[in-house]
């Protein structure tokens, strides 16, 4: 058998080698794909195009970067924050765990993205299409989501608190334990909606169509329902209302 005494220094001296490996790597990585980021960023504001790009973890705070197309782009942890994306094509893009604290994605195509637990707060989002995007544990506090298409979004788990989501189409939507604590949903179209423990407390949904959606399990302490629409809705008292169907 090997002494133990004999073995320690060839597991130090392996130790040291790795050591060595990894921080040789690591700089050959920062070298390599540093320049090759730079080049695609460059590529991208002067072409206004980049689908399919990888610029995951990348550097876009406060950029100009309306109507670029950047559809299926790799964007995950991207730092958006201040961004531009007036009218951008973001559609089957991947930006989860995305910075896109008060970006401005007003008429831009999300549909089919990936926006898991990405930061929206306080992002204008009017007019945007998001329909069949991915935003569960997303954080949308604050934002405006005005006019928006959502339909078949997936906000499981959500949070949009305060969240300004006036005459958007939130239509089979999954809404499953999102936070929609003072948001405006004035006007919303939430047909057959799944609101399956979703917390509503002190919002307004005045005017809203809530046709074919379940509330037996939602919280809707203090929320305002003045001419909501409610045919085949299942109330909070598990009874059926058809109060409104033609």
């Amino acid at each position: 058998m090997i002494d133990r005494k004999k073995r320690l220094p060839v597991a130090l001296t392996f130790l040291f080698f790795l050591g060595v490996f990894l921080v040789v790597v690591i700089q050959l990585k920062d070298r390599v794909f540093g320049p090759r980021q730079a080049n695609i960023l460059a590529h991208m504001q002067s072409t206004g195009t980049c689908q399919f790009c990888d610029l995951t973890n990348a550097d876009l705070k406060d950029l100009d970067l309306r109507k670029i197309n950047l559809s299926q782009a790799k964007l995950s942890g991207a730092d958006l924050s201040g961004a531009n994306l007036h009218k951008a094509i973001l559609s089957g893009a991947d930006l989860s765990g995305a910075n896109l604290y008060k970006a401005i994605l007003s008429g831009a195509d999300l549909s089919g993205a990936n926006l898991y637990k990405a930061i929206l707060s306080g992002a204008d989002l009017t007019e945007a299409n998001l329909s069949r995007a991915y935003l569960q544990k997303a954080y949308l506090g604050g934002a405006n989501l005005t006019g928006g298409d959502l339909f078949k979004v997936d906000l499981t788990r959500a949070d949009l608190t305060e969240a300004n989501l006036s005459k958007t189409n939130l239509s089979r939507a999954i809404l499953y334990k999102a936070i929609l604590y003072r948001g405006s949903l004035l006007r919303a179209n939430l047909t057959q909606a799944d609101l399956t423990l979703a917390f509503l407390a002190e919002a307004d949904l005045s005017f809203a169509d809530l046709s074919g959606v379940d509330l037996s399990t939602a919280d809707l302490h203090s929320v305002i329902l003045s001419d909501v629409v409610f045919c085949q809705t299942t109330m909070p008292d598990g009874k059926l209302s058809n109060v409104s169907c033609n």
